[in-house]
């Protein structure tokens, strides 16, 4: 690996982890507009989805993380 590619390495990990430090905060923030867990983590999956570098997004795509079934209709 060149010195080039491990600092783009090591940028793209510094990206993710402040990324995932920022999403956890905005999911702390949402976190008290929902008495259950459930609705914060169907809100976290969504808002990820929306936030995801996908060119077409669908508007009942938690199916596509792992769910069995579509909850969302």
């Amino acid at each position: 690996m060149t010195q080039h590619e491990d600092q783009a390495a090591s940028a793209a990990s510094m990206d993710a982890l402040l990324f995932q430090e920022k999403f956890d905060e905005l999911s702390a923030g949402l976190a008290p507009l929902s008495a259950r867990r459930e609705p914060r983590a169907h809100a976290a999956d969504y808002l990820r989805g929306l936030l995801a570098g996908l060119p077409r997004k669908k508007a009942l795509f938690s199916y596509g993380f792992g769910e069995r079934t579509c909850s969302a209709a």
